[in-house]
């Protein structure tokens, strides 16, 4: 079926002046796509991307995993990291993810507020489980909901036994 847009333009118009928006018109070599979502990323791993493919999976945890994680106890670190990787998820197409952090409490806030202000809508995993953690991400939750719209919804696994 072929249609033309000029049939519609002017309704496309008046609704759009209506609305107080642009109407932009779009030739035939673009198109408008939705955001994707990415539903399990690692975040601390993606200062590693790529590397380690020689490897077996508890090599590979053992030579870059673990030490990488590790050095999220530093809040600089962990700054750099996750303004890299959440940069690359929504340079991918990206608009709604689900973040893995390490179990570092200030570096896991770090994360949530590199996500809230690029304004990703994203599910929060945290590595962690404690009557600690639950009570502060709660309160932290409250405080955002109470200033501004939060994206982020924090969720808490059991830490993983090796």
């Amino acid at each position: 079926m072929h249609w033309c847009l000029s049939e519609y333009e002017s309704e496309a118009k008046l609704i759009a002046h209506n609305h107080g928006v642009n109407l932009t018109r779009l030739d035939n070599r673009k198109f408008i796509m939705p955001g994707l979502i990415d539903t399990h990323i690692h975040a601390p791993q993606y200062v590693f991307t790529g590397s380690g493919t020689d490897l077996q999976l508890l090599d590979w945890l053992e030579n870059y995993t673990f030490p990488r994680e590790a050095q999220f106890n530093n809040t600089r670190y962990a700054t750099m990291a996750y303004n890299l990787a959440v940069d690359r998820v929504i340079h991918g197409g990206s608009t709604t993810a689900s973040y893995y952090a390490t179990i570092h409490l200030e570096a896991s806030k770090i994360l949530a507020d590199v996500v809230e202000k690029r304004g990703q809508r994203a599910l929060y995993i945290i590595y962690r489980f404690s009557l600690t953690w639950m009570k502060m991400w709660m309160k932290l939750l409250v405080l955002r909901r109470s200033t501004r719209v939060t994206l982020i919804t924090p969720l808490y696994t059991m830490p993983m036994v090796y």
